[in-house]
């Protein structure tokens, strides 16, 4: 799991990983099921191993842009993104702790990637 801090560190990360997964993560430290996800995404690797995890801390003055243009308005908030022609395009969006859905999303993701 990558910590963003802004726009430019966000970017960078996406290009860099341009090959995996990728999964915007929004999440504060006070939030309970951020952090009850956050465990879990560190601790079941083995179930979504070809991931990046880009988490963007929703309280970080850095990130405010980020979270609204992704209009983020609950928390958690994952979004699955991937690069098309150097632009970044969202696959899927879940709201709130649901790790059975995160990993459906994630398989279904591989999947199409390996068609």
């Amino acid at each position: 799991m990558i910590d963003i801090k802004g726009y430019d560190d966000l970017n960078n990360q996406i290009f860099e990983n341009k090959d995996k997964v990728l999964l915007l993560y929004f999440g504060t430290s006070w939030c309970g099921p951020c952090q009850q996800l956050k465990d879990k995404i560190k601790h079941q690797q083995d179930e979504i191993k070809n991931i990046c995890v880009l988490y963007i801390d929703c309280d970080l003055e850095e990130n405010e842009e980020i979270s609204s243009d992704y209009n983020i308005s609950s928390l958690p908030t994952q979004i699955f993104v991937h690069l098309d022609k150097n632009r970044v395009v969202n696959d899927d969006m879940i709201e709130g702790y649901d790790w059975i859905k995160l990993v459906m999303t994630y398989n279904k993701i591989i999947e199409n990637k390996n068609n």
